[in-house]
């Protein structure tokens, strides 16, 4: 697609954002200050990207008595996190999670549940000990009890081989850290566990994996090859790869301190061109499903399909993720609590990243800031236009 055919789609349906009188939207120029002021904004992703900042958050509420909320947070946390696969690439501490999550039962006097949540740590990690330091005497004798009445043996013994390739990269189970290159690992518990293999300059691999089925892993990571970027956006190299489009939103989205990100692209059908959106929605790091339009003329269609995948971005505004991620969202959604979110229009501030060519299309994002009350400005680098 030739690039000034995207950047005539991406101007179009900016115009259509104004016209609907919801959207402030900032120029092109101040777009590329951005990417200029920023030019490694790929080489580094956030920690707060990471599981384990709902550790802390969930440690946050028993220390204020908010155990149910606590325990919310955690058991989204932990049920999103079991049957994602994108999650599994981060160094998520599961068995701390449990830990912390039985602490939380026990403060609010549910010893049942918290002997629940002590036996799956144990049967993830049987040599399991707590640290007197870390946690009270009660939860320290409630988990004695839960280890000594749990019969290891009648767990299961598996034995488990795990291959990788770089030798020096490190091999964890279930968030412990195993080892590198080769590692064999006997009298595991059945069950569900969680592989993840990283090393620096290399893209993090994670897996699920059923004992007692498997027995041998072998993993060889692939290099994490630098995310090229112009003053104008950056480029992809699938626009179905829907974790990767993910993956670069939030650096943007985190350093702007925005909601959304709204990528549009524009590929080559034949003789047609498709025009497709896509919102990345920060809070649950997800994706909404996406919406294409094909073209039979550009540039003489591109008004009309900018209306009708406009329109489409307005009802997504309007989702909450949370009430039912597997009908909104082509991604893995983290669900905390169940209070309503406000719609994300209300006083943004809107950045149109334009220009981005990529293999088999091209792609632009549109970033769409969270409220900031009546008086709305951004600062990247120095003052930029407030509202």
């Amino acid at each position: 697609t030739k690039n000034e055919d995207l950047m005539n789609v991406t101007d179009v349906v900016r115009d259509e954002l104004i016209l609907k009188d919801k959207y402030q939207v900032l120029t092109k120029d101040e777009t590329e200050l951005f990417f200029e002021i920023n030019p490694n904004i790929f080489s580094s992703q956030s920690n707060s990207a990471s599981l384990n900042r709902y550790l802390e958050e969930a440690q946050s509420f028993y220390d204020n008595f908010a155990f149910k909320e606590g325990v919310e947070l955690l058991q989204s946390t932990l049920d999103t996190y079991r049957r994602s696969e994108s999650l599994h690439s981060q160094a998520f501490r599961i068995t701390d999670a449990y830990l912390i999550l039985a602490n939380i039962f026990l403060g609010d006097n549910n010893p049942k549940a918290a002997t629940q949540a002590f036996t799956e740590a144990l049967r993830l990690d049987p040599s399991l000990h707590l640290d007197p330091l870390q946690y009270p005497p009660q939860t320290i004798e409630a988990f004695n009890l839960a280890k000594q009445d749990q019969n290891i043996s009648e767990l299961g013994s598996n034995k488990l081989t795990i291959e990788v390739s770089p030798a020096d990269a490190k091999i964890y189970l279930n968030g412990q850290l195993k080892g590198s290159q080769s590692v064999e690992l006997t009298n595991l518990p059945d069950g569900e566990h969680f592989i993840l293999v990283e090393e620096s300059g290399y893209r993090s691999w994670g897996n699920k994996i059923v004992l007692p089925q498997k027995e041998v892993v072998k993993v060889s990571l692939k290099e994490e090859k630098d995310q090229p970027l112009t003053t104008k956006g950056f480029t992809v190299a699938n626009l179905r790869d829907v974790d990767e489009l993910v993956r670069l939103s939030l650096p943007i989205g985190e350093k702007l301190g925005v909601n959304k990100v709204v990528l549009v692209s524009l590929e080559e059908i034949g003789y047609n061109h498709r025009i497709t959106t896509r919102m990345i929605d920060m809070e649950y790091r997800a994706s909404h499903k996406s919406q294409s339009v094909e073209v039979l003329d550009l540039p003489k269609d591109t008004r009309s399909a900018a209306e009708h995948v406009v329109a489409d971005l307005n009802k997504l505004s309007d989702v909450d993720l949370a009430a039912n991620p597997k009908k909104y969202a082509e991604s893995d959604v983290i669900v905390i609590g169940k209070k309503r979110k406000r719609p994300f229009y209300k006083n943004p501030i809107i950045w149109a990243l334009v220009g981005v060519a990529i293999a088999g299309g091209a792609t632009s994002a549109v970033l769409l800031s969270r409220d900031s009350g009546n008086d709305s400005s951004v600062t990247v680098g120095g003052p930029l236009t407030k509202f």
